[in-house]
C-alpha cells in the first residue's frame, strides 16, 4: 500500500507531490528524510530501499530526478512499490521490473526531464488519480488510462548542443524534423487525425568487451534491442524485415562468416513470429507507446572485428617516473562516427602529477589527483580514423610498478552503426488489408556496458 508518491530534483526541488488519505505519516516528513539521505551520501549512491522511523522509502534515480514511493507496510511489498515507480522513470534492461514507469510517462508527456514534468504538472496529478486509488494501483497501461485523461500535454524540446544528445530517441537529429521523437504519443483528441503516419525504430547493442594486454580478445558479449515507438491511428500491423541472411544459434566457426549473426533471441508478446523462420519477417501489433519488440545477443568473434583497437606502450624510465603511449583505432565504416569517447586510466597510488601530449585537436585530459585516475576524452573520432597521445606520470617513488597502471575502460557512442550489422531490410503498414509506407526514422546506436583494455 503506498502512504506518498513524489519526484524531486538533484537540487531537491519537489517536482509533484501526492499523498493518499489513509496515510498517517506527517506531510513533508518523508520529503525531509530522503532530503537528509541524499545530502549524507554526497553525490555517492544511496540504496534503492532506505527505512526510517517505521517508514520505508523506495526510490529510483533517472537523470537529474528522484522518484519515490513511501509506504507504511514492511518490505516484502517493495516488489508493488517498484512496479509503481517503475511507470514514471527510466531504468536499464537489466531491472526489467521497472520498465513500465517511465513508458506511461513518456507516453503521456514526451519526455521525462525536470521541464517536461514541471510543464505537464497538472497531467501527472491525473495520471496518479487515475493510476493509484488508496494506495492501490488500478490502471498502469496506457491503452487503458488514455481515456480517462482529459489534460493536454505541453510538448518540450530537449536542449541539444551541436545537434547530438545521448539517449534512446534521440541520438542524431539532422534527418528528423520538428522532433517527432519528443512528442508524447497520447496526443490531444483535436490533433491525432492530423498527425503523420510514423514510425520510429531504434536497433540499440550493449557491448562487452575485454581484451589482455597482449590483444587478444578475452570476451565479447553483445545484447541488442529493437525499439519501436509509433505513431499510427487505428490498430495496423507493423511488417518489420530483417537481414534475409541472418542466422541464430551457436556455431564454432569463427566470425560466423559474412553473414549476421546472433547467439539467442525473444520477443515482445506483440510479435508474431509466423514468417521470422523462413523470411525473417517480424509481424507486430504494436500497443501504445514506445516498446521493445525485439531482445537479442551474440557471443563470440565477429566477422568485422570490435569497433575500437588500442594500441599501448608502458615504460619505467625510473623509479619514479613511468611513461605511457596509446593509439586508439576505429574500426567502424568511415559513414558512422563515435562521439563522448572517454578513456579512464588508473595510475600509482602515489602518483603526484601526470603530463600529456596529444597528435591532434578535439581532445581533453583530465587527471584526479584524489581518486588517482586519468581521463583521457576525445570529442568525435570518424570511422577508419587513429588519434594517439602520450602521457609521463611522476609519482613520489613509493613502491610504484608498471601493474599499477591501468586497465583502461572506454565510453563512446556510436551512430549509424551496431557491430552484428543487424539491419532493417524494409517497414511497412497493413491497415484493413492495405499495405502503406508510413514515414520511418530507423537508427543504428552502439554504446559499451563495459569495453575494458588490459595495458599490464
Amino acid at each position: 500500500m503506498i502512504a506518498e508518491i513524489f519526484c524531486i530534483s538533484s537540487t531537491q526541488e519537489v517536482i509533484f507531490y501526492k499523498k493518499y488519505e489513509h496515510d498517517t505519516i506527517p506531510h513533508n516528513k518523508s520529503i525531509d528524510i530522503f532530503c537528509s539521505r541524499i545530502a549524507e551520501s554526497r553525490n555517492q549512491e544511496i540504496l534503492p530501499t532506505i527505512q526510517d522511523d517505521g517508514i520505508y522509502y523506495y526510490h529510483i534515480l533517472r537523470g537529474n530526478l528522484y522518484f519515490v514511493a513511501s509506504s507504511t507496510a514492511t518490505v516484502s511489498a517493495s516488489i508493488q512499490v517498484l512496479e509503481i515507480l517503475v511507470r514514471f522513470a527510466f531504468l536499464t534492461v537489466a531491472v526489467q521490473i521497472l520498465i513500465g514507469l517511465y513508458q506511461l510517462c513518456k507516453d503521456f508527456c514526451g519526455m521525462v526531464t525536470e521541464d517536461g514534468l514541471q510543464s505537464n504538472i497538472l497531467l501527472i496529478h491525473e495520471l496518479l488519480n487515475e493510476f493509484i486509488c488508496d494506495g492501490y494501483v488500478q490502471l498502469a497501461v496506457t491503452e487503458k488510462l488514455r481515456q480517462y485523461i482529459l489534460t493536454n500535454p505541453v510538448t518540450v524540446k530537449a536542449k541539444t548542443p551541436d545537434n547530438l544528445s545521448s539517449g534512446l530517441f534521440g541520438v542524431e537529429y539532422k534527418n528528423v524534423s520538428e522532433n517527432t521523437h519528443e512528442k508524447p504519443v497520447v496526443q490531444p483528441r483535436t490533433q491525432q487525425e492530423q498527425r503523420k503516419s510514423e514510425v520510429f525504430v531504434d536497433v540499440i547493442e550493449r557491448l562487452t568487451v575485454l581484451i589482455d594486454n597482449k590483444g587478444q580478445v578475452a570476451r565479447n558479449e553483445i545484447h541488442g534491442k529493437i525499439n519501436l515507438k509509433c505513431f499510427l491511428l487505428g490498430t495496423p500491423t507493423v511488417l518489420l524485415g530483417l537481414n534475409s541472411d541472418l542466422t541464430v544459434g551457436r556455431t564454432n566457426i569463427p566470425g560466423y562468416g559474412p553473414n549476421v549473426h546472433i547467439t539467442n533471441y525473444s520477443f515482445h508478446d506483440c510479435v508474431k513470429t509466423d514468417l521470422f523462420e523462413e523470411k525473417k519477417i517480424l509481424t507486430i501489433h504494436p500497443p501504445q507507446g514506445e516498446f521493445c519488440s525485439m531482445n537479442y545477443s551474440h557471443q563470440g568473434e565477429l566477422s568485422g572485428g570490435l569497433p575500437f583497437i588500442l594500441l599501448h606502450h608502458l615504460n619505467q624510465n625510473n623509479d619514479k617516473e613511468f611513461e605511457l603511449s596509446l593509439n586508439l583505432k576505429s574500426n567502424i565504416p568511415t559513414r558512422s562516427q563515435a562521439i563522448k569517447i572517454r578513456l579512464t586510466i588508473p595510475v600509482p597510488a602515489s602518483s603526484t602529477s601526470v603530463s600529456h601530449q596529444f597528435n591532434g585537436p578535439g581532445q581533453k585530459f583530465i587527471f584526479s589527483s584524489k581518486d588517482k585516475k586519468m581521463v583521457w576524452e576525445i570529442k568525435k573520432l570518424n570511422g577508419g580514423m587513429e588519434i594517439g597521445a602520450r602521457f609521463k606520470i611522476v609519482t613520489s617513488g613509493e613502491n610504484a610498478s608498471l601493474m599499477d597502471v591501468g586497465p583502461v575502460t572506454m565510453d563512446f557512442e556510436i551512430s549509424g552503426f551496431v557491430c552484428t550489422n543487424l539491419q532493417v531490410r524494409f517497414l511497412q503498414v497493413q491497415d484493413q488489408g492495405k499495405l502503406f509506407m508510413p514515414f520511418q526514422w530507423v537508427r543504428y546506436i552502439t554504446i559499451p556496458d563495459s569495453y575494458t583494455f588490459k595495458i599490464t
